[in-house]
């Protein structure tokens, strides 16, 4: 199984990658997190997949904006990373036949 990992620095992202190096049956294709992908930026998200050496089967979503005082500051932001950035994310996954796991809270956008 082919993986693409996003938000590989953060504490669900670095852990996910932990999991993913131990199984033999899995091949991380990238990890990445900021700056070197911006995963609410379409274009730069179609560049990313295209340059991949391969089609991946899974994408595992682990970038968010977790900084909850800041998310109510910042709604914009918060919205790009939590909202817009999925979205984004899960069009490529459908246009390439991969699955997206995505993990996400109640916590910073109720319902």
């Amino acid at each position: 199984m082919r993986w693409v990992l996003t938000g590989c620095r953060g504490q669900l992202g670095h852990a996910l990658a932990a999991q993913l190096a131990a199984d033999p049956a899995s091949e991380v294709l990238a990890a990445v997190d900021l700056p070197e992908l911006d995963v609410s930026d379409a274009p730069a998200l179609e560049r990313f997949f295209a340059e991949l050496p391969a089609a991946p089967d899974v994408v595992a979503n682990a970038a968010a904006f977790t900084h909850v005082d800041r998310c109510e500051r910042e709604p914009e932001a918060a919205w790009r990373a939590n909202a817009l950035a999925p979205g984004l994310l899960a069009e490529a996954c459908a246009r390439r036949g991969a699955r997206l796991v995505h993990v996400s809270t109640d916590y910073v956008f109720s319902g």
